[in-house]
């Protein structure tokens, strides 16, 4: 695999096991979460889901025969196939806002390489558009969108430069994430509703460092690295912006889940039982975060909350609907999540999973605490 994209690849790896599901959705006493099967494209037998709105939409890819992989958003009357690029074999949905609108890319242009990609947006009964390269840039990815419509994400030079950028709502020119370390390179990973980037930034010696910034002309946070680590990543942020994850390197080499927010600064959040190695990919604004927590052997999708810490997400989603669930890769405020499960016959499915009993209001003594906490983070942002 060549340097560009390749921590994006160990996301969407991490993210994009083999998976799957049966038709319905079932609710059974005992069980926290309902399951709902997004299906597959018409003419296709695996979808994966990447990425979860706040209002329950879901976005990913799903294979057709013979025709690559292809964009989805989730409808009322299954998957809607977003298309691709002119010239290019496949597409792929990252994030999605509550409008349904997509970030993504294309893929491997007709007579290219396949290693060759372009970021777009896309949304349902619409063509996809391109997200212009930044000067000097052969591939870039779109990797969030807030419901706003401002998209984050980054591409690389011949070189394998990083760069990140960010594009306005409704433009498809990006503007450059630059200067937050003498070295430059960035990338750009998801965008909150309140307007925070978060995403890494290249130091020296090889070491990358989650970073947050209000975008282009500002100072960048460094949000530093977990105890006996050099690097560190950040993937998610919560809506507005008070909750941060990632993951690190830890001392001996394995990689950890963490956690940060502007008062606890960033936090290791450990593995699963008999786990060596935790990725976290999404996070919402009561702390809620998922994400998939593994070793050689195989990886665990996990759901950790301040109540109960981390949890195995199978252990939490009743075995007779149908599911193994295998990666978590989004969570909303509702806390639904977007997952993608495996059934018995080897059937991948992206999977809606939504709270038994439905999607609760959040009180507002919760969101009066959260809001104190996104203020204290853009605070530090501004006096940096």
């Amino acid at each position: 695999m060549s340097r560009v994209g390749s921590r994006f690849w160990l996301w969407i790896t991490l993210a994009c096991l083999a998976l799957a599901s049966t038709p319905g959705s079932l609710a059974h006493a005992g069980f926290e979460y309902n399951v709902r099967d997004l299906g597959v494209l018409a003419g296709g037998s695996q979808s994966f889901a990447l990425g979860i709105s706040s209002t329950g939409l879901v976005t990913g890819y799903g294979n057709l025969p013979g025709s690559g992989s292809r964009a989805f958003v989730s409808g009322t009357g299954g998957l809607v196939n977003l298309g691709v690029l002119p010239n290019y074999a496949s597409s792929q949905g990252n994030a999605v806002n509550a409008s349904g609108m997509v970030a993504g890319f294309s893929q491997g242009p007709a007579g290219g390489s396949d290693s060759t990609m372009q970021a777009m947006t896309a949304q349902a009964n619409s063509a996809p558009q391109a997200i212009n390269y930044l000067p000097g840039q052969v591939t870039s990815f779109a990797t969030g969108i807030n419901d706003g419509g401002r998209v984050v994400g980054y591409g690389a030079d011949l070189q394998g430069q990083f760069q990140g950028f960010v594009v306005a709502a409704g433009s498809h020119t990006p503007t450059a994430l630059t200067g937050f370390t003498p070295l430059g390179a960035t990338e750009a990973f998801a965008i909150s509703n309140s307007g925070l980037i978060v995403g890494s930034a290249a130091f020296s010696g090889g070491a990358w460092h989650a970073m947050a910034t209000t975008g282009p002309g500002t100072t960048a946070v460094d949000l530093g690295t977990l105890a006996g680590g050099s690097s560190s990543y950040a993937l998610a942020v919560s809506e507005n912006g008070s909750y941060i994850v990632g993951y690190g390197d830890v001392a001996g080499g394995a990689t950890h889940a963490f956690l940060y927010s502007a008062s606890g600064g960033i936090v290791d959040l450990g593995t699963l039982g008999g786990t060596t190695l935790s990725i976290a990919q999404g996070v919402n604004d009561a702390r809620d975060i998922v994400g998939q927590s593994g070793s050689a052997g195989g990886g665990i999708p996990f759901l950790d909350t301040p109540a109960d810490g981390m949890r195995n997400l199978n252990a939490l989603v009743d075995p007779s609907a149908g599911f193994s669930i295998q990666t978590a890769t989004g969570i909303n405020n509702n806390g639904q999540i977007s997952a993608t499960g495996i059934d018995a016959d080897g059937h991948v499915h992206g999977l809606l999973l939504t709270p038994v009993g439905g999607v609760p209001e959040p009180s507002s003594l919760v969101i009066l605490l959260l809001g104190g906490a996104t203020f204290a983070l853009f605070h530090r942002l501004r006096r940096a």
